[in-house]
């Protein structure tokens, strides 16, 4: 196959998935919207946000450098990815610590309990997160 026609197949492959994926944000989003009331709704937003920018810190990069340097050793690739695991659990203590803090501050308490169980994730994703890129 040329790299002509792998492009054009990448291409359409890479259009078809950001289809399926911004289908699926919508239909998940449409399911929440009419299963949630606007207050769940709303904190349910602010809880994706945070989540969003502590998974932009957790990663740190790791996975953009071993993808750019492929000619990493074993002993680099395993100090890389005990980096991004104490990341992931460093990022999962911010976001409790955040939530902690806002709720002894009095503005809505019952976020503290949403991030602080989301915040489970950055601990979790790290184990695999390697492995998949």
């Amino acid at each position: 196959m040329s790299l002509k026609r792998s492009a054009a197949s990448a291409a359409r492959w890479t259009a078809a998935s950001s289809v399926v994926v911004a289908l699926c944000q919508f239909l998940q989003i449409s399911i929440l919207a009419h299963l949630l009331t606007p207050a769940d709704f709303g904190l349910t937003a602010i809880v994706m946000v945070a989540l969003g920018f502590a998974q932009a810190y957790a990663d740190m990069g790791i996975s953009s450098a071993i993808i750019y340097r492929q000619d990493t050793s074993a002993e680099q690739l395993s100090s890389l990815y005990w980096l991004n695991v104490c990341s992931g659990f460093f990022a999962s203590i911010a976001m409790i610590a955040v939530a902690f803090f806002r709720a002894a501050r009095g503005r809505e308490p019952e976020r503290r309990g949403l991030i602080s169980y989301a915040a489970i994730i950055f601990v979790i994703i790290p184990w695999g997160q390697q492995f998949q890129t």
